[in-house]
């Protein structure tokens, strides 16, 4: 493709270059390339029905340049499965809308349908992503499961109990999901890897506040479960201090959380402490999902220099990552109103500190 310099893309979040971009191979065939082009001139501002459209080209690359699927958000990736199953991302980041669809990349013509619209901020909601797998050609495709007509989800499996880890199989004639495994506590389990989907066996990384993370060969057809490695607690002297999940809520009403960490086995040394907070702000567009948790109890943490739980070892208690949202609902910035929000939630977290004693 020649392409001119992408020195005039508009200003605001959802502008691109003009022409060609995004290219990349098929990874299920040898050789035919697929690319994106801004059917809105790549002006995020201009109210269009669709925004991009996808492109394919087969090798010896000499013939017509075919047709693909129109994406009213902006085009976000695919994930290749085979001829008749691909997964094209589409996202908007001033909603935080995602369209996840399903299309036949040996049949573009054909209208891609669409499986999932997802606010990415909802971690409650969040579906999974597919789970994918290398092929012959050492390319990264789709995993299919019970001969062809199904598809692997991994997801985080967020909840106010914090995460939940899972894989779910995804019917691709009904759009029904099925649980198949899920971490349950008291450990945080995440799936590295389908090893054998027909035979139920994954391996999964588990974790616990007094475990660090090892992997294990898990059959959930079975309920077994026969660890692979050992690695040892890398320091043994901190094994056992106190963890909890704290929830509590800002003035204007958000659910808020924190991990707090306390420096001492006794209960009754762990009162009147001094306490270090560390916290980032991060921006939402609405308040329900700015008040969803965003971790686990039963994670387990490795305490190294940059680490804040290095305190612990000070005899300070360790109020860790509080949440500090700044909302933005609607057509509002986020910005309008920083200062305001981020002295709220450090005051709610500082309330919570004091009330818990």
């Amino acid at each position: 493709a020649e392409l001119t310099l992408a020195d005039d893309i508009p200003s605001g979040f959802g502008s691109v270059r003009k022409g060609v971009r995004s290219v990349e191979w098929r990874s299920d065939v040898p050789a035919q390339l697929f690319w994106t082009e801004a059917l809105d001139e790549g002006d995020g501002s201009k109210r269009v029905d669709f925004r991009d459209q996808v492109f394919s080209l087969k090798a010896p690359f000499t013939g017509e340049i075919e047709k693909g699927p129109k994406c009213s958000l902006r085009f976000a990736g695919i994930d290749w499965g085979n001829s008749s199953t691909a997964m094209i991302y589409e996202y908007w980041w001033k909603t935080r809308k995602e369209i996840i669809s399903r299309f036949e990349p040996d049949k573009l013509e054909a209208e891609k349908k669409v499986l999932f619209e997802l606010n990415t901020e909802d971690r409650y909601a969040d579906p999974g992503s597919f789970v994918s797998s290398k092929n012959s050609m050492g390319k990264w495709v789709l995993l299919f499961g019970n001969k062809d007509k199904s598809l692997y989800l991994r997801g985080r499996g967020g909840s106010p109990r914090g995460y939940e880890p899972f894989i779910n199989s995804y019917d691709l004639s009904t759009g029904k999901t099925n649980r198949l495994w899920q971490s349950s506590p008291p450990y945080y389990e995440y799936p590295s890897r389908i090893l054998d989907g027909s035979k139920g066996i994954l391996l999964v990384s588990r974790e616990s506040v007094t475990e660090q993370p090892n992997y294990h060969r898990v059959e959930w057809r079975k309920g077994k479960s026969t660890q692979v490695t050992k690695f040892p607690h890398p320091h043994p002297d901190l094994m056992g201090l106190g963890k909890q999940l704290v929830t509590y809520q800002r003035e204007d009403g958000v659910q808020l959380s924190a991990t707090l960490h306390l420096p001492y086995k006794d209960p009754v040394k762990n009162k009147d402490l001094p306490v270090i907070m560390w916290a980032y702000p991060r921006e939402f567009k609405d308040a329900k999902s700015a008040g969803q948790v965003d971790d686990s109890p039963y994670s387990f943490d490795r305490i190294s220099h940059w680490s804040t739980l290095v305190w612990l070892t000070q005899g300070y208690a360790v109020f860790d990552d509080p949440k500090m949202p700044i909302i933005g609902e609607g057509d509002k910035e986020p910005n309008d109103t920083f200062i305001k929000q981020l002295v709220a939630s450090a005051k709610a977290a500082v309330d919570k500190v004091v009330a818990m004693g």
